[in-house]
C-alpha cells in the first residue's frame, strides 16, 4: 500500500546504514566511525532503530572496515 501522509518513508536496511556512513571514506577504523557518525540513527531490521555507535560497539572483533560491503557484512552477522 502506497504512503498516503505525505511524508517520506525512513529508510530501514541497507539503505538505512547508507544513510548514516554517507561521506565516509573508506578503509576507516571503528573508532572513527564511533566518533563523526556514531550518534546517526540506523535502522536496520524494520522498525527497530539504534545508533551507529551502539552498533559498532558490538562488533567485538572489528576494529577496521576496509569497504561499506566489509561493514554491512560485519552488522549484517548482528542483525
Amino acid at each position: 500500500m502506497a504512503d498516503t501522509s505525505g511524508e517520506d518513508p525512513r529508510p530501514f536496511g541497507v539503505a538505512s546504514l547508507m544513510q548514516a556512513t554517507e561521506g565516509v571514506h573508506f578503509p576507516v577504523s571503528r573508532e572513527k566511525l564511533v566518533l563523526e557518525r556514531g550518534e546517526r540513527d540506523v535502522e536496520f531490521r524494520h522498525g527497530h532503530r539504534e545508533k551507529l555507535r551502539v552498533m559498532l560497539l558490538r562488533c567485538g572483533d572489528c576494529e577496521d572496515f576496509a569497504s561499506f560491503e566489509d561493514l554491512l557484512s560485519q552488522i549484517e552477522d548482528l542483525a
